[in-house]
């Protein structure tokens, strides 16, 4: 016995723990081997994946120390890859896990690094400028948090009124008809992040037209603006501008226009594209559309408040601004002024072409482009006299008629064709490219 415990101590000495090797139960030849590519893994805080590469000669299991991370498959054997899963990170703090990977008595283990949440909302544009008609824009939201939309007044409303994420907030703005600017604000919130919108509003683009009594016509040398006679007016609205492009364009979805910019008066249209526009003006700004149409038949509601093209009286008391001149700027010095040149695109100064409205000198009332740029439609039935002219101004509709009467001049015409009383005929049904429109609506 003695010599036994003898023997076996130089045994262990010989044979130290070092040189054991640990067996492979499925190789015994061959040492255990568990081994994985990567022992940490930075991810970002939005759910996503990625693969631990093992190499192994074992059998081996798999598991998590949260239950944000899962894994797939949960054990194998040998070589192979488990491929792990992390949850979206909605705490302001990093968080961290460990994927362990166990096989005989050899672990291995992965740190996964999880960064924190970032609230992030933008939008835009932060500042937009409208028009002073009615329409919409769209605010682009780059966010990744729920948010929700509000607005300052009742004039902008939104679709949608709260998300997630990306998105698009379309804003729709209803007529300024103040004479003045108007402010509003669209504000998104989102986890606690206010960004705002800032929306100027321009000044109305129908101005209030009080209304008065005059004397329509001139008895100086055209029958056609004869008799001069009495008509009193009421109160209305008309259009500061001729209708630009850009507003026929949004309305109606087309541009017959000759020459083709925003800003210029549309033109190519005839009477009857006039109405519709009117009407079609209407019904996107929720008002009682003024005409019936049915083909060529075309009924004025006098009672309805929406667009309309004003009639032949309003035309002239409004283009005359309370003057008994030729043109409403005053008795004309030929080299101290006041210059026509100065208010209106004509003949001599326009090169043959529309130019912006606007840009010429306004009418005392505010009115700009009363003369030249384009002819402006009216109401009215083309008459050779004012026989049939109404005291109170309304419009002389001739049953089965297709002329009508255009008012103003253009940018081809000579000085006098612009003069506040002259008058020209046009076919309802015939547009050109010296023919726009101005619009009326009853005050």
């Amino acid at each position: 016995m003695k010599y036994s415990i003898i023997f076996l101590m130089i045994f262990l000495c010989i044979v130290s723990c070092d040189d054991l090797e640990i067996t492979n139960p499925n190789h015994p030849d061959f040492p255990a081997e568990l081994n994985i590519d990567k022992t940490t893994q930075i991810v970002d805080h939005t759910s996503g994946s990625f693969i631990i590469k093992i190499t192994s000669n074992v059998s081996w299991t798999v598991s998590s120390s949260d239950s944000w991370l899962t894994f797939s498959p949960d054990c194998g054997n040998e070589n192979a890859t488990v491929n792990i899963n992390y949850e979206d990170n909605n705490d302001t703090i990093n968080r961290i896990g460990t994927i362990t990977i166990y096989g005989f008595s050899i672990k291995q283990t992965c740190i996964v690094k999880q960064s924190e949440f970032v609230p992030n909302l933008t939008i835009n544009p932060l500042i937009k400028v409208i028009s002073s008609i009615s329409g919409s824009f769209n605010i682009n939201v780059t966010s990744n948090v729920n948010w929700s939309v509000s607005s300052s007044d009742s004039w902008l409303t939104y679709i949608p009124t709260n998300s997630y994420n990306n998105g698009n907030v379309t804003v729709n703005y209803t007529s300024n008809y103040q004479e003045s600017e108007r402010k509003g604000e669209i504000t998104i919130v989102g986890n606690g992040i206010v960004q705002s919108c800032s929306i100027d509003q321009e000044a109305a683009f129908m101005i209030l037209i009080p209304g008065g009594t005059f004397l329509m016509g001139c008895d100086d040398w055209n029958s056609n603006e004869m008799p001069v006679h009495t008509v009193t007016v009421s109160d209305f609205y008309m259009s500061k501008y001729e209708v630009t492009q850009k507003l026929y364009d949004e309305v109606i979805g087309t541009n017959p226009s000759n020459w083709n910019s925003d800003e210029l008066p549309v033109e190519n249209v005839n009477w009857y594209d006039a109405v519709e526009f009117c009407n079609a003006l209407s019904q996107r700004e929720g008002l009682i559309p003024a005409y019936t149409i049915s083909g060529t038949s075309v009924t004025w509601n006098q009672n309805a408040n929406g667009y309309r093209l004003p009639t032949e009286a309003e035309w002239e008391y409004a283009a005359r601004a309370g003057t008994t001149t030729l043109y409403s700027i005053g008795e004309m010095d030929g080299k101290e002024g006041p210059f026509l040149r100065d208010y209106a695109w004509y003949q001599p100064n326009s090169g043959g072409t529309t130019h912006n409205v606007g840009e010429k000198l306004p009418n005392p009332l505010g009115l700009y482009d009363t003369y030249g740029n384009v002819a402006e439609l009216v109401q009215d039935s083309w008459g050779d006299t004012y026989s049939a002219a109404k005291e109170d101004g309304s419009a002389v509709v001739k049953s089965g008629s297709t002329l009508v009467v255009a008012r103003g001049g253009s940018y081809s015409s000579k000085d006098n064709a612009l003069e506040s009383a002259y008058r020209t005929k046009k076919d309802a049904r015939d547009g050109d490219a010296n023919t726009g429109f101005r619009l009326v609506m009853d005050a």
